[in-house]
């Protein structure tokens, strides 16, 4: 009888032949391996990724699935690995990081038994392993006790930082946009909505690597597509795509700071990116239906 998945970890592996050894190898060597799932999508690309990941599928059946599809973005990636997560929690992990082991080891076993929907972690970024800064999401909170959202007044966790309830992330029918830049924050708040219990554990867990030629953070990316970053932000708020509010019996609305935070940052920026549309050419809408959060089953 196959072991049941704590955590799945889905690993978007667009042309990263270069990082997903350092990548998987980061997982496969933690004391709680067999307890992880491990999608690995490569999203129509053209080096030798795939034929990396097959091989780390051979020698590790039942915790890696090496995964080909036609290309479709980061979100297209994200949409797959949510429908066929078998694990009870679902976390994100790009093809060119990696995860600190200690703290992947602590996160696993935290989630066996907690009661939490979200769980918020510190994370680590920089260059390579010699040159890592600690990022902290959330400060003041006592580790591992269970809140309710609507008592975190932190600022609003990233999507390195959170590990979602994979029931929870179903029940919020998010499916993020195609061949869109940015999804992070919808991420990020579209399924916090749903969450009833939230934790925070202080070890880091995710290892985000900068600086590397082509990644969508880099200033010379960011300035290229400021367009579909302003978008994907407000889009969120002015197309509908937002969920009504969580209420309380008493008919208040208990959406948390989490969101609220969010919502109201891109709500600011809604006028200027409205501007900045009319001056640029290469700020086209897209289709309303791609940003549809579908009805709960």
């Amino acid at each position: 009888m196959s072991q049941e998945k704590i955590l799945t970890i889905s690993v978007a592996a667009y042309n990263v032949e270069s990082y997903i050894a350092e990548n998987l190898d980061s997982i496969l060597i933690t004391d709680v391996r067999d307890e992880i799932e491990v999608l690995v999508v490569d999203d129509g690309g053209n080096d030798g990724t795939l034929e990396i990941a097959r091989k780390y599928e051979e020698q590790y059946p039942g915790i890696i699935r090496a995964v080909h599809k036609e290309n479709g973005g980061y979100g297209s990636v994200q949409n797959y690995s949510m429908q066929n997560a078998s694990g009870r929690f679902f976390k994100i992990l790009d093809g060119d990081d990696w995860v600190d082991r200690e703290g992947l080891t602590k996160l696993v076993e935290y989630l066996r038994d907690t009661k939490a929907d979200a769980v918020v972690t510190d994370y680590l970024k920089g260059p390579d392993k010699d040159s890592l800064t600690r990022v902290r999401e959330w400060r003041n909170y006592k580790e591992g006790a269970l809140m309710k959202p609507d008592s975190v007044h932190s600022r609003p966790a990233g999507m390195w930082s959170l590990t979602y309830r994979t029931s929870v992330l179903r029940k919020s029918g998010l499916v993020l946009p195609e061949h869109t830049l940015y999804t992070d924050r919808i991420y990020a708040t579209i399924p916090f909505s749903y969450v009833r219990g939230v934790a925070y554990l202080g070890d880091p867990v995710y290892c985000y690597r900068t600086g590397r030629d082509g990644q969508s953070v880099s200033r010379e990316s960011r300035i290229k597509h400021i367009a579909p970053r302003l978008l994907t932000g407000t889009k969120t708020m002015s197309s509908g795509s937002v969920p009504t509010p969580i209420r309380s019996r008493s008919g208040s609305c208990s959406c948390c700071p989490h969101l609220q935070k969010t919502w109201t940052r891109s709500y600011s920026t809604r006028k200027k990116s409205k501007r900045f549309q009319k001056k640029s050419t290469n700020a086209v809408p897209l289709p309303r239906q791609e940003w549809a959060v579908s009805s709960p089953s």
